[in-house]
């Protein structure tokens, strides 16, 4: 067993999101402009508390639109 599990910390406009795995399932009940949604990759010692590692944090921008078209090509 790693003795420092990886763990997400995944942000909307600076708000924490939940869940800590990879990859997490976001419903956006408006539609707009979402400026950052990011996430940082770490490795947390459950022993101790400390982080033994962590990535940079990487962000996107998401445009949801009311108006699109479900039709995938």
């Amino acid at each position: 067993m790693n003795p420092c599990p990886l763990n997400y910390e995944w942000t909307i406009d600076g708000s924490p999101i939940q869940g800590n795995a990879e990859k997490v399932n976001i419903c956006f009940p408006d539609e707009g402009t979402f400026s950052s949604v990011c996430v940082l990759g770490y490795t947390l010692n459950p022993s101790s508390g400390n982080i033994c590692s962590q990535t940079n944090t990487v962000c996107t921008t998401v445009n949801i639109d009311s108006n699109c078209n479900s039709e995938y090509r």
